[in-house]
């Protein structure tokens, strides 16, 4: 999407350095020696990006991009990138994490 004008107007400068590809910023910062949980929606409320994907998304990540390597625990959940983090499971789980370190996998 950065070579796309509206794109580049919408999210305006922040924008143009996300990404994949080995040039972006996430894949340009160095690995965090922390305990990391992540979690990744996969249900889109957004059509108009949901159409560039041809894996799970969340209608603006990836479920397969949102992984780093020095993760310690990962989950995914129903939900949209946007919307995530009103989500009671989204909460629960994230107390969880900070509480044990580790995310429910029930």
């Amino acid at each position: 999407m950065k070579n796309v004008w509206w794109y580049q107007h919408v999210t305006g400068p922040a924008g143009q350095e996300l990404g994949t590809d080995p040039n972006s910023l996430p894949n340009r910062l160095r690995p965090i020696r922390l305990q990391i949980g992540v979690i990744a929606g996969t249900r889109s409320i957004q059509p108009w990006f949901t159409t560039y994907f041809h894996s799970p998304n969340d209608g603006d990540v990836s479920v397969s991009s949102a992984r780093l390597q020095e993760i310690t625990d990962f989950i995914t959940v129903g939900t949209s990138h946007t919307f995530m983090m009103n989500s009671a499971e989204v909460q629960a789980q994230t107390e969880m994490f900070l509480a044990q370190g580790r995310f429910s996998h029930h």
